[in-house]
């Protein structure tokens, strides 16, 4: 999808970062109030974003044009809903501030750098790091608030860390073995393009054979 490929080394590591971003959030968290329909919507928002950013690779779009496009559609929405069922604000300099970082920061600036993470890199790749938007999360708020951060919890962000590093260094190498195919293909088809009025089909076999040892040392 979008120019990448799962195989099942892949999704074993996804599973294993999934697992310890459990973890962590088991030692960092009460999880006594959580329902299964919170970790029902929970899953279906983490599978909607990233299933969003792999469509968001074949768009040939600029991340600002993607962008306006897709918040424009959102602000229709939200516009027809709160004229449907009403809407009150109590205004504040906290609210004003808290409206203003989520507009300016996250809403504006965080999406347009994921849009151009996305068409700079591999969709995979750049949606796997959604699995740090937890440990981020709780790193800030050891920070901020002093919240105490227990053993477990380091172990769970270990290996999602962990995770993360293997499924890029995969992406890397499949995109390598890529780029070292599609060379060999561009100089095999050159080269024969240029000198096939000149040599025999035995000669061409000779020459395919010394390219294929030479060219996956490059």
């Amino acid at each position: 999808f979008g120019g990448d490929k799962a195989s099942p080394y892949k999704l074993l590591i996804l599973l294993i970062g999934f697992s310890g971003l459990g973890l962590a959030i088991f030692g960092a968290k009460d999880v006594s109030q959580v329902t299964p329909l919170g970790v029902s919507f929970a899953i279906l928002s983490v599978m909607a974003i990233s299933i969003g950013s792999l469509f968001q690779k074949t768009i040939p779009m600029t991340p600002l044009e993607s962008g306006m496009l897709q918040n424009g559609c959102a602000s229709i929405v939200f516009v027809a809903t709160s004229l449907i069922i009403g809407w009150h604000v109590n205004w504040s300099p906290n609210f004003v501030f808290s409206l203003s970082w989520m507009i300016v920061v996250v809403s504006t600036g965080a999406v347009l750098l994921l849009f151009y993470m996305i068409q700079r890199n591999s969709a995979s790749k750049v949606s796997v790091l959604f699995y740090l938007v937890p440990i981020l999360t709780m790193f800030f708020d050891f920070i901020i608030f002093d919240t105490e951060i227990t053993t477990t919890t380091i172990m769970g962000a270990l290996i999602v860390i962990a995770s993360i590093k293997l499924f890029s260094y995969q992406v890397d190498a499949h995109l390598k073995k890529c780029s070292r195919e599609n060379i060999k293909e561009e100089v095999d088809t050159s080269l024969f393009e240029s000198f096939h009025p000149f040599i025999t089909t035995r000669q061409e076999q000779a020459i395919g054979g010394i390219l294929a040892h030479l060219l996956p040392a490059v």
